[in-house]
């Protein structure tokens, strides 16, 4: 499959030094947002049954207006898939065959980071609390390499905080955070549902990609030839992810929390990425916003609101140039 695992921890890996930041044109413009939608993700609780459930209900709800805009071939082959949310508390999502059916899972654990990801977000840039992403970041590393080793020493994992509890009990630069003032600040329920569900678009998205491109079909090596072969398939995977949402409507650069927790677990430098089978987390989200921003410049009529378009592109551009920086600090 294409298991995208959280196992690059803080000894080697540095949290990004900035935030990927809510593009407000992506998520409140192009991405459309029931305001049910936004209340229920506003208020969610942290039991990993719940991110289950909901992740489930909003697979569902995109898998109905993505895949009619698929080519038959496509939809045919996405309609015969097997869909499982579970509620391990992993970060993972992937594409696998079970006996001789295609399936997709991805686990509730990933949306729940993701939802924590969006939450310290905000914080820092809605709330004013420069550094709170960063720190509560390291936390979240620290916290899955301690529980990747007490899962590898058969011991059961400990619990790490969501950033709110997080601020409250510990948190310096993140101290002043309340579930009041999260709940009171404008676009807050309406932003975060629009990016954990692209969030889980790209998700539902990638790995039907493995599928459709055949990249399930045969097996991956952990050679230096393999790992590149690997490589290039999640680049293929997510530039299929980015252009079939893009046609249906969907701008998976509203999908900030994930491509935050992306550019976390997804290494520091060229030498990290050669020993990995994934890309670089920060060069595959800037690859997500170039595609993003060619789409639209060869195709502005797709944009929904006429009046944004030169401001949400602009924004775009510059979401574009902090990208590029990061990836040549890197180089």
């Amino acid at each position: 499959g294409s298991m995208q695992q959280s196992n690059c921890f803080p000894k080697s890996c540095r949290s990004r030094r900035y935030t990927i930041r809510v593009i407000a044109w992506f998520v409140a413009i192009i991405f459309t947002v029931l305001p049910s939608s936004a209340q229920l993700w506003a208020q969610a609780p942290l039991s990993l049954q719940w991110y289950q459930v909901n992740t489930k209900n909003v697979l569902d709800n995109a898998r109905n207006k993505i895949e009619p805009s698929l080519p038959a071939t496509e939809r045919d082959l996405a309609r015969s898939i097997t869909y499982r949310v579970t509620a391990a508390p992993g970060i993972g999502a992937f594409a696998a065959y079970e006996g001789n059916q295609r399936v997709i899972v991805i686990h509730a654990g990933t949306i729940q980071a993701v939802d924590w990801m969006f939450d310290a977000a905000w914080m820092e840039n809605e709330l004013n609390l420069p550094g709170c992403f960063k720190e509560y970041a390291n936390y979240y590393y620290q916290g899955l390499q301690t529980n990747q080793n007490r899962v590898d020493s058969r011991l059961a994992p400990l619990p790490v905080a969501a950033p709110l509890t997080f601020a409250q009990a510990q948190g310096h630069k993140c101290a002043g955070a309340t579930p009041q003032r999260m709940m009171s600040s404008s676009g807050y329920g309406a932003r975060k549902a629009g990016a954990i569900e692209a969030s889980i678009v790209f998700l539902y998205l990638h790995e039907l990609g493995h599928h459709i491109l055949r990249h399930t079909d045969g097996k991956r090596t952990d050679d230096p030839a393999g790992l590149a072969m690997s490589r290039n398939q999640e680049d293929a995977a997510d530039r299929y992810a980015v252009g079939a949402a893009l046609r249906a409507q969907y701008a998976l650069t509203a999908a900030m929390p994930w491509h935050s927790l992306m550019a976390l677990v997804g290494g520091n430098s060229i030498e990290a990425e050669k020993k990995s089978s994934h890309p670089l987390g920060v060069s595959r989200v800037l690859s997500i916003y170039r595609q993003t921003e060619q789409y639209y410049r060869q195709n502005p009529q797709q944009w929904r609101n006429p009046s944004t378009y030169d401001a949400g592109m602009q924004e775009l551009a510059n979401a574009i140039g902090e990208l590029e920086a990061e990836v040549n600090s890197l180089k």
